[in-house]
């Protein structure tokens, strides 16, 4: 997660702006396992920012071509190395 990223709860919208909850929406640039990038955007649903990705942290992303499929907080030491360069070159 970039070092400046705000992660204050709002509420979030679904399709044609119809309200939908309260969390906070992710816009990232993800990076595979062979540090190919990816733009990537997922939502998370929690009045508790907490359990958000936090600043400086990591994030594993599922995706598909079109969307993603999940996402989990990580640790460092899971990130691919070749990931893990691109990443910290980019904070």
């Amino acid at each position: 997660m970039p070092l400046q990223y705000d992660i204050i709860p709002e509420t979030t919208y679904a399709n044609q702006g119809v309200p939908h909850d309260v969390g906070t929406d992710y816009e990232l640039t993800a990076y595979d396992s062979d540090g190919e990038a990816k733009q990537v955007s997922f939502t998370y649903d929690s009045e508790d920012s907490t359990s958000f990705p936090q600043a400086g942290g990591y994030t594993l992303v599922e995706a598909s071509e079109q969307v993603v499929t999940g996402q989990k907080v990580d640790i460092e030491t899971d990130v691919p190395q070749r990931a893990l360069d691109k990443i910290k070159v980019s904070l």
